[in-house]
């Protein structure tokens, strides 16, 4: 017993962890397998800055969940009850399946990194979440066209909401989602440099996020009808005196707070959905700006 602490302490003290201390902690691994990312992480490529924004949501998760639970806890003490029972309080708040699964994904990542330096033998067996069914809410083609009738008539009694009016740019980002898929995410960040406009015998936008949600992050190959509505929202910035240069975002330019800029947005639209009476769907689920990607996915599928 003694020889392995031993053993344990001069791994850990190698890495600069508690090297007095001859008790390995979930925190003192947690911390070294962060340390072990981190090094790899480089904000060079488009990719490498995906990478780095991961690195930060789990280091958030350690901090602010894991630790304080598990964090002063052996390692070797860890047993599937206390794992369970971590999620099991996790659950009180209501966080979906996918988030609960994020975070018994990072502790295994961390009974991982102990097993591959040797400080344990074996992993504990982890819960399972049980995922349920829960399709994202979108627009019918009467509810679509009744939304886009709804913010014409709000553009035109220049409707506002917190002193923001809702003007042109908001129809326009409401057609140019629906025919572009892309995420929300995406369109608060996207610049005009990440456009490529294709006016061939196929008219079409080639759109490359500069930090997606997705792996590979791929580029987007819009629908058609996005090439006009784009060039609507060149013109719609000009006549307002907004900057037309590639670095400039595409929606909401003046905001550079893009945080702020979503927040507007959002509530720009749950105005127009308050108004529409489109705020839920028959069954009672919630709409959201997500909802615009949705029905594009959903109606190329019914469309074919």
């Amino acid at each position: 017993s003694y020889a392995i602490n031993f053993y344990e302490q001069t791994i850990l003290s190698t890495r600069n962890l508690v090297p007095k201390t001859p008790n390995i902690t979930f925190e003192n691994i947690a911390r070294d397998y962060l340390q072990n990312i981190e090094s790899h992480i480089t904000t060079n490529e488009i990719q490498e800055k995906r990478k780095n924004r991961q690195y930060r949501e789990d280091y958030n998760k350690f901090i602010a969940d894991i630790f304080p639970v598990l964090g002063q806890r052996l390692l070797r003490s860890i047993v599937h009850s206390d794992i369970q029972s971590y999620i099991n309080q996790l659950s009180k708040r209501k966080l979906s399946a996918s988030t609960l699964t994020q975070h018994i994904v990072l502790i295994r990542k961390v009974f991982k990194h102990a097993q591959r330096e040797n400080l344990i033998q074996f992993i504990p067996p982890f819960p399972t979440i049980k995922v349920q069914d829960n399709p994202r809410t979108w627009f019918s083609f009467n509810e679509y066209n009744h939304l886009k009738k709804v913010t014409n008539e709000l553009i035109k009694k220049k409707d506002a909401v917190r002193g923001h009016l809702l003007d042109d740019e908001m129809r326009f980002l409401i057609t140019f989602n629906v025919n572009t898929f892309l995420r929300i995410s995406d369109i608060k960040e996207l610049k005009h440099r990440h456009i490529e406009v294709n006016e061939g015998k196929v008219k079409y936008l080639l759109i490359q996020p500069e930090v997606s949600k997705t792996k590979y992050n791929s580029p987007v190959t819009s629908m058609p009808e996005a090439v006009e509505i784009y060039k609507d929202i060149i013109e719609y910035h000009k006549s307002h005196n907004n900057p037309h240069s590639k670095n400039d975002y595409v929606f909401f330019p003046k905001i550079e707070n893009r945080t702020f800029a979503l927040d507007t947005i959002r509530r720009l639209f749950n105005r127009i959905l308050e108004v529409a009476e489109l705020k839920t769907n028959a069954s009672g689920d919630e709409r959201t700006l997500y909802s615009l990607r949705h029905s594009s996915i959903s109606f190329r599928l019914i469309r074919s």
